[in-house]
């Protein structure tokens, strides 16, 4: 089975944005943040002040470095999808093909066999299927538009099918 879809620079700034969401790393954070709203909360500064105050204080302190992180993961998504060159097989034509040895992943200038032994897993937006290699690589597969070749629905399909019977076997 056979799809054939293109990347366009779009694709790329919207699947970096998703990866912020979708990496472990960041989950590291949260007892940092945890504890900077703790500290936060303990201040000397707001020791006089209303407990109710101390927690809206604390909780935008918090709010207000995760938007700052949220912020710094899209300016590094722009620049990743605005910086690449077509030539590098990331923007343009890719195509994806199911076989018996794995997914074999084409562009203008690689191809590469991705055997069933590969971590692979697949999630889904209302946007794309990403089709993750490992949990911090993924092929992002457009769903809204038309792909060149195959249907993207399908081939999801088929894929997730193979994936969970080579898990099995």
């Amino acid at each position: 089975m056979r799809l054939r879809y293109r990347l366009t620079r779009g694709d790329i700034f919207r699947a970096g944005l998703r990866s912020i969401v979708w990496n472990p790393i960041v989950y590291i954070f949260i007892p940092f943040l945890a504890f900077a709203w703790w500290r936060s909360f303990n201040s000397g500064d707001m020791a006089d002040a209303p407990v109710a105050v101390r927690m809206i204080s604390a909780t935008l302190v918090i709010v207000m470095t995760a938007l700052g992180g949220l912020l710094g993961g899209a300016v590094v998504a722009a620049a990743n999808a605005f910086m690449v060159k077509e030539d590098r097989g990331v923007l343009g034509e890719h195509t994806l093909e199911i076989t018996d040895e794995g997914l074999v992943e084409s562009t203008s200038v690689n191809r590469t066999l991705l055997n069933w032994r590969t971590p692979f897993r697949i999630r889904h937006t209302k946007r794309y299927g990403f089709i993750f290699l490992s949990p911090f690589n993924s092929h992002p597969v457009p769903k809204l538009v038309p792909p060149l070749e195959g249907s993207t629905p399908e081939f999801l399909t088929e894929l997730q099918r193979r994936i969970a019977a080579n898990k099995q076997a």
